[in-house]
């Protein structure tokens, strides 16, 4: 039982292949098994960080979101506020220029008050020494009359007696 040349080839090649298998897988195993399983590694924390990144990026993103509507309302109050603020300022203006209006009816009032004071102060003083000529000169006529100076005097010194 000897085997034949073919045999014997095909038992050699088997051999060969099988030690070229065994020394392929070693190599692969030795340098190549390391290498695949540490970059297998590393696109497995790629990835974590990368689902890491994400969730971050969601919790951001609803961080913002509470933000913008936190904004949303912050702004509503503060346009609410300023309508109350313009609002109140025109009625302090309007009431401001109803004060100065009433203010300057005061005055105006006080004015022609004064103007009427003046005015009759005026026309005394005019016809003040108006009316001491004229009766300087109806005394001057009645003193000039004995008589009627007597009558004069009496009049002047009972209406003095009687306190008018």
């Amino acid at each position: 039982m000897f085997l034949d040349e073919a045999s014997v080839a095909v038992l050699f090649r088997l051999i060969n292949f099988s030690v070229l298998v065994f020394f392929i897988v070693y190599l692969c195993k030795k340098y190549l098994i390391d290498t695949v399983k540490k970059q297998i590694a590393d696109k497995q924390q790629t990835m974590i960080d990368l689902r890491d990144q994400a969730n971050t990026l969601v919790e951001d993103i609803r961080v913002v979101d509470k933000v913008m509507q936190q904004d949303t309302q912050l702004c509503q109050a503060l346009k609410t506020r300023v309508v109350a603020w313009r609002t109140r300022d025109e009625y302090l203006a309007q009431e401001s220029i109803l004060k100065r209006q009433e203010q300057a009816k005061k005055l105006a009032e006080h004015v022609l008050i004064q103007t009427s004071y003046l005015q009759r102060r005026n026309a005394y003083e005019r016809m003040l020494p108006q009316v001491i000529d004229q009766t300087r000169e109806k005394l001057e006529q009645k003193f000039e009359d004995d008589a009627l100076a007597q009558e004069f005097i009496t009049q002047l010194i009972t209406s003095m007696q009687k306190g008018g």
